[in-house]
């Protein structure tokens, strides 16, 4: 006997469901362009913080730890303002160099943390460490996801892959044991059980009464020790049996 077994094909099929992950958007290069235009306006603003002859260290560092957006530490606000003037241009001209080759990667939510963890291995090597550590610091807080998970495609997919599984064979032997005693039935178990009791009075060409007899009793045994399942279950087996030819 076999035959299109439901469960085990519901099994698959939430198995290939779940098997599919998120779905992201490509990275928005449109992201990017923001923060390339945030990050010359901080410099501009660092400029002129730095050019401003009648404020001291102190009051130019407090200035650029205002800027929203970053959060520096201390040693790095103080080099911004001490740095002569030739090396911060250096410095100034790799931020957006550096950030631009990071935000071209794909970053999401839950891969921020690890990007910004890249962002020193992207700067020139002919900076001094202390130079290095402005461009890393400051690119690492300019930098912000770029790729969205998008759940209507994630859905789509997953769709796609559940009715991609096609109806799973249960087959059974003649003299196969399903049921033995003391076994606990199982939704598995019970639907075989079901279709063995009617193809059987079929098989032995018994007439429609006690074909629909043999059925009733099997389906409402089964609904008896699956608990229940089903106060229908024995009537729907008894119609479906009495109508087969």
């Amino acid at each position: 006997m076999t035959y299109a077994s439901e469960i085990q094909t519901e099994q698959r099929r939430e198995m290939a469901t779940n098997a599919v992950g998120e779905v992201y958007d490509p990275p928005q290069a449109r992201v990017g362009r923001e923060q390339l235009t945030l990050a010359g306006q901080m410099i501009d603003y660092m400029n002129t913080v730095r050019a401003d002859s009648f404020s001291d260290v102190d009051a130019k560092a407090k200035a650029i730890k205002a800027i929203e957006g970053l959060d520096l530490p201390d040693s790095v606000v103080n080099r911004i303002v001490t740095l002569p003037g030739a090396s911060w241009e250096k410095v100034a001209s790799e931020i957006p160099v550096v950030l631009e080759r990071a935000m071209r990667e794909e970053i999401r939510e839950n891969t921020l943390a690890n990007e910004r963890r890249k962002v020193a291995a992207r700067v020139r090597l002919d900076l001094a460490d202390e130079d290095a550590a402005i461009v890393s610091e400051v690119v690492q807080d300019l930098l912000v996801p770029n790729s969205f998970y998008n759940p209507e495609r994630t859905e789509q997919r997953r769709r796609e892959a559940r009715d991609a599984v096609e109806p799973v064979p249960q087959t059974f032997e003649r003299s196969e044991i399903i049921l033995r005693a003391g076994d606990i039935v199982t939704p598995s178990m019970w639907k075989p059980s079901r279709r063995w009791a009617c193809s059987s009075a079929r098989g032995h060409g018994l007439s429609s009464a006690l074909r629909l007899v043999s059925c009733s009793c099997s389906a409402w045994f089964s609904c008896i020790i699956c608990g229940g399942w089903s106060r229908r279950c024995g009537f729907a087996e008894a119609r479906s049996c009495s109508s087969s030819p």
